[in-house]
């Protein structure tokens, strides 16, 4: 009976999902359809559909110009030091991923343990394995990121660099490479539960290949590589990812990989069946996952640099086979770039609204700030755009498209372009001044009303003043290896934005982690940026639901002369309701109450006194994670209040000059 009764909630939610559209149902009907009749063709035949491939393939690989370490440019030759350190690690197997700590894999790497809690995956047929079981803290995420070969990445870059020669570099890419392909038979193993993961590794090992120079490697190494390419680029193609009513990320993985692979693959027919699909699908999800705007349409700004990255990577590759990108995919890429550049804060940090998993594709080394800079800095390399960002181009650029790419960058200008401050299709505005710079979200659940990666922060905002982060968005720290902590850090009194009587703005169901079905999209009805102040005034009905419905309108304003920021939250309806709040601070942010009951954080050089009215105010303790995987013990402070509505609570955050 619960399974009848959970299929005919899924086909509600369906119904729900593809609205008053016949074609698209009947369409999303005909692809599960499909997908279940390939799945049994795939168990039948898994060798000859997978495993088999064309005899005499080979690899043309593009040519990706590094020198070494002492003919790097003076401003990259302490990061390339650094570069060099971390390889050092790789050699002895020493690696972190999604995690601060640093594991040791011993002489030999297991692929498929996870080396938090050390399960290990069976081998069997990917259709059998159980990814992720939710009483379980075992996360298949580690052992994906260690699977997506970003350490090759590094022992690569480390055989240009090193002025020693790149024999012991070569070596260890050969060995773990090698290693792997033995550990991972193609579609038996955790390692190939969906098809993202193949198009990431893929995307790596041709970078990490190109860059060391396939000449200095064993030929009957290369032949094993090309083999296991050449079934990556199979196992994509009959694993594509997403249905007709959504494609997210993980099919912008799958055309990353058929991208790479149907460039770089000579000699197997089915590489530019590969190639042509890219080639075509690319520019359509471009413009169906990407707003006018520039926004993701996940609303997510972390995922917004992983699919911007993925995209860019993807055009790198194909643009050297020939390639023209069509004019409106560059356009609205363009604005990707624009949309990074507009809502980043003045150190760099990107705003965490939404999941971040801290996926990359081709990062420089373990490290996982919360920035979108060296994805910014890369897509202008590739588009050929001014400079996105001021300052040194990033290293990132140098490392995985050669230093004439960075040297281009070097000798430009930074764009004359203003930072755009609205970006209403994705509901993100941005209140800036001289000194001070806040970004609000008012954006809806994302991914066509699936809400996978969204969470409950309807109208919050993130705001930092001189330079110093001060309110943060909490992060996201885990997926399905802690459910309890995923669901509290996406929750609503997890954000800087009103929970009423403790009901969640969009219902979260526990056991659905990758879901949340939204009550009521924010609305958007005022954002004038006036020479001495700047006003944005949004409102949602999420808690129309109650059985006395309440409205909440918000109303930021910064003042630019002196960098005040008011929150003024109106709360329209009747009847008495509880109101609470979290404003989580930035780790570091020092907190203390005055005998008249103004808080007063500090900051670096930077106060700021807190004053509330209409409500009670109170310093607390939350969970913060600027990583995926991390999660840290900050400041924060609790608003509550029992109101009778309609009523306003205000909340003033005045620096202290």
């Amino acid at each position: 009976m619960k399974r009848i009764r959970a299929k005919i909630a899924s086909s509600l939610r369906l119904l729900r999902l593809t609205g008053p559209s016949p074609r698209l149902l009947i369409a999303e009907i005909s692809h599960r359809l499909r997908r279940a009749l390939r799945q049994k063709r795939l168990r039948r035949d898994f060798a000859g559909m997978v495993a088999e491939v064309e005899d005499g393939a080979r690899l043309d690989l593009p040519v990706i110009e590094l020198p070494t370490l002492d003919e790097l440019p003076p401003e990259l030759a302490g990061i390339g030091k650094c570069i060099l350190d971390e390889a050092s690690n790789v050699l002895d197997h020493r690696m972190r991923f999604l995690s601060p700590e640093w594991s040791d894999y011993g002489p030999e790497i297991d692929w498929l343990s996870d080396p938090a809690t050390g399960y290990r995956w069976r081998t069997c047929l990917h259709f059998d394995i159980v990814v992720s079981d939710l009483n379980s803290p075992d996360d298949p995420k580690r052992v994906w990121e260690l699977s997506r070969g970003h350490q090759l990445l590094m022992l690569a870059r480390a055989s240009r660099l090193d002025p020693d020669g790149p024999k012991k570099w070569v070596d260890e890419i050969e060995a773990q490479v090698s290693s792997w392909i033995d550990a991972n038979p193609v579609g038996y193993t955790i390692n190939w539960t969906n098809a993202m993961e193949s198009g990431i590794r893929a995307a790596n090992w041709l970078t990490a290949l190109s860059l060391a120079g396939p000449d200095r490697f064993d030929p009957g190494f290369l032949q094993k590589a090309t083999v296991a390419l050449q079934q990556h680029g199979r196992f994509i193609m009959n694993h594509l990812e997403g249905s007709p009513r959504m494609r997210s990320n993980h099919f912008v993985g799958d055309l990353l990989g058929l991208a790479t692979l149907g460039s770089c693959l000579v000699g197997d027919p089915q590489a530019k069946v590969w190639m042509e699909a890219a080639e075509s699908w690319l520019p359509r999800e471009v413009e169906a996952q990407v707003h006018v705007d520039g926004g993701d349409f996940e609303a997510s700004v972390p995922y917004h640099g992983l699919v911007l990255e993925m995209f860019t990577v993807s055009a790198w590759y194909l643009q050297r086979t020939g390639w023209v990108m069509p004019p409106r995919m560059r356009a609205r890429l363009e604005a990707m770039v624009s949309f990074g550049a507009g809502i980043r804060h003045p150190d760099g940090r990107a705003p965490q609204f939404g999941d971040g998993d801290s996926g990359r594709v081709l990062p420089a080394g373990f490290e996982r700030l919360p920035t979108l800079d060296p994805v910014l800095w890369s897509a202008a390399a590739v588009l050929g755009l001014p400079n996105p960002l001021p300052g040194t181009p990033d290293l990132e650029v140098a490392l995985n498209f050669g230093l004439p790419a960075w040297d281009y960058l070097n000798a430009g200008v930074p764009s004359d372009v203003d930072l755009r401050s609205d970006f209403p299709d994705s509901g993100i505005y941005v209140l800036r001044s001289a000194n001070s710079h806040a970004v609000a979200d008012c954006g809806d659940v994302g991914q066509a009303g699936n809400g996978g990666h969204a969470h409950n922060d309807a109208l919050s905002f993130e705001w930092s003043v001189g330079g110093e982060a001060i309110v943060v968005d909490p992060g996201t720290y885990a997926y399905t290896s802690d459910p309890v902590s995923r669901n509290e850090m996406r929750s609503t009194i997890a954000h800087s934005t009103p929970m009423v009587d403790g009901e969640e703005l969009n219902p979260i169901d526990p056991g659905r982690l990758f879901q949340l079905d939204e009550t009521s999209p924010p609305k958007v009805t005022h954002f004038v940026e006036a020479p001495n102040e700047v006003t944005l005034v949004a409102s949602h009905a999420s808690y129309g639901r109650l059985k006395e419905p309440v409205s909440v309108v918000r109303k930021l304003a910064l003042v630019r002369e002196n960098d005040v920021l008011s929150v003024d939250d109106v709360f329209q309806g009747s009847g008495r309701h509880q109101i609470s709040m979290t404003l989580t601070l930035a780790p570091g942010c020092g907190t203390e109450v005055g005998p008249d009951g103004v808080i007063r954080i500090s900051k670096g050089s930077e106060q700021i006194d807190v004053y509330v009215s209409g409500a009670d105010v109170g310093v607390g303790m939350s969970w913060y994670s600027p990583v995926f995987g991390h999660r840290v013990r900050t400041n924060s402070l609790h608003v509550t209040a029992t109101l009778q509505l309609p009523e306003t609570i205000k909340i003033k955050l005045r620096p202290v000059r």
